[in-house]
């Protein structure tokens, strides 16, 4: 059977009707998500259920600034973290401006007085189950249930602030060598070390479409497209506002929409390459959350709360893959990807006037992100060992990320794989 011009055109349009949509955000990280084409295992034939186990393990996060330039995970944002400017842009009479006036005798802030260069350690892993169910006419149905655990540590503010002008001493005197005690006058909700948390994320029900077309050619063997469609459910803890570079579990308690699909094309039966591509658009939601009121602030360091809503970013993620399958008897198979992803801005709405909208949308934490990365995967499937009469059929794969160089963004070296039994 040959591909239909029609089916091209129809998932042509499909694609082309994504792009031109307006999306609304997910933390700037490598991690998987759990319906990522890299996890999913090929079907067996005449099997109605599939169960995947999979799990990803960080070994080493890296950091990249908005110059792609690798830096510390704590400076993705910004390269220092400014308390000068968490004092400014408050009402004449707040705490916060009687102690820059009266105790500070109000500073110029010269970008290295009352500065910090913040370093630490990122640490995130993911782990969850997958179910499917293969429905009639090519259809398949997922359901996505991932865990995370994350962890900041060894976080060391180094103070930049000079000891050569009166300034400079009143500065260090009063607020940079103690301002951990400072802070928490102002307040003491604000972590700005360490933390660790496990819990479960976002689940997600996905329904994906694949279809083999048999070429029957000499090179070309088979082409197959796919299709798929998702909803994200949120049960993942949201992104603390109290701690520095939080991670959120998910999409940050918004329901998300995945739209993606792809082609494979097979060659001599030995090799397999195709393209894939993946859009996620969130629905903005209404949370309390910390803005800017300065535009010198800097993102670990903002004082005021308010509720605003978020509308998040469109998302788009594209993977070119290639694999050698059918060796060492029919059931090995090894193969590489290069994924990337880009994220574009996220936007505040204030649900009061008390702030200035302008200001707080200037964070550099709702600025746009990138991630580029290299996959090598390696799997063995048992079908070609197992006979058709066995009640179960296993697969098993290992995967190693290799980061390159992105935008504003945390990519980590990681290593997991995935186990799955068909029924």
């Amino acid at each position: 059977m040959t591909i239909k011009k029609s089916s091209i055109k129809i998932i042509l349009l499909g694609f082309a009707a994504i792009m031109s949509a307006h999306s609304y955000g997910m933390f700037p990280i490598n991690l998987f998500r759990p319906w990522d084409i890299n996890l999913r295992p090929p079907k067996w034939c005449n099997t109605h259920v599939q169960l995947t186990g999979w799990g990803e393990f960080g070994l080493r996060a890296y950091g990249y600034n908005a110059e792609g330039k690798k830096v510390p995970v704590t400076q993705i944002w910004t390269p220092n973290q400014d308390a000068i400017a968490m004092l400014k842009g408050f009402g004449p009479d707040s705490p916060e401006t009687d102690f820059f006036v009266d105790v500070l005798g109000s500073p110029v802030d010269d970008g290295i007085r009352g500065n910090f260069k913040v370093t630490g350690d990122y640490e995130a892993s993911t782990f969850g189950w997958t179910a499917r169910y293969h429905a009639p006419h090519n259809f398949t149905i997922g359901f996505h249930i991932p865990f995370y655990a994350t962890h900041l540590k060894n976080v060391v503010f180094i103070d930049q602030t000079n000891f050569v002008t009166a300034s400079d001493i009143t500065v260090r005197e009063n607020l940079t060598d103690q301002f951990a005690f400072v802070l928490s006058q102002f307040d003491p909700t604000l972590n700005i070390g360490g933390w660790k948390h496990i819990g479960i994320g976002d689940a997600a029900v996905v329904v994906e479409w694949l279809r083999e077309f048999y070429q029957g050619r000499p090179v070309l063997k088979s082409v197959q497209l796919n299709a798929r469609a998702g909803l994200t459910i949120p049960f993942g803890a949201p992104t603390n506002i109290n701690d520095i570079l939080s991670m959120p579990y998910g999409f940050d308690r918004s329901v998300g929409i995945i739209l993606g699909g792809g082609i494979n094309v097979d060659w001599w039966n030995y090799i397999r390459a195709g393209i894939d591509a993946e859009f996620i658009h969130l629905f903005g939601n209404i949370r309390e959350r910390r803005i800017k009121v300065n535009f010198d602030q800097t993102d670990f360091l903002l004082l005021a709360k308010t509720r605003a809503f978020k509308e998040y970013g469109f998302t788009q993620r594209f993977d070119v893959h290639a694999d050698v399958y059918n060796l060492l008897g029919g059931g090995f198979w090894f193969g590489a990807a290069y994924q990337y992803w880009r994220h574009d801005d996220d936007g505040l709405s204030l649900c009061s006037n008390e702030f200035n909208q302008d200001i707080a949308n200037s964070a550099q934490s709702l600025q746009g992100w990138t991630i580029n990365e290299l996959i090598f995967k390696v799997g063995y499937d048992f079908q070609a060992i197992i006979p058709e009469c066995r009640g179960f059929r296993p697969q098993v794969s290992g995967f190693f990320k290799l980061p390159l160089p992105g935008t504003r963004s945390i990519e980590e070296v990681t290593i997991g794989g995935t186990f799955s039994l068909s029924f």
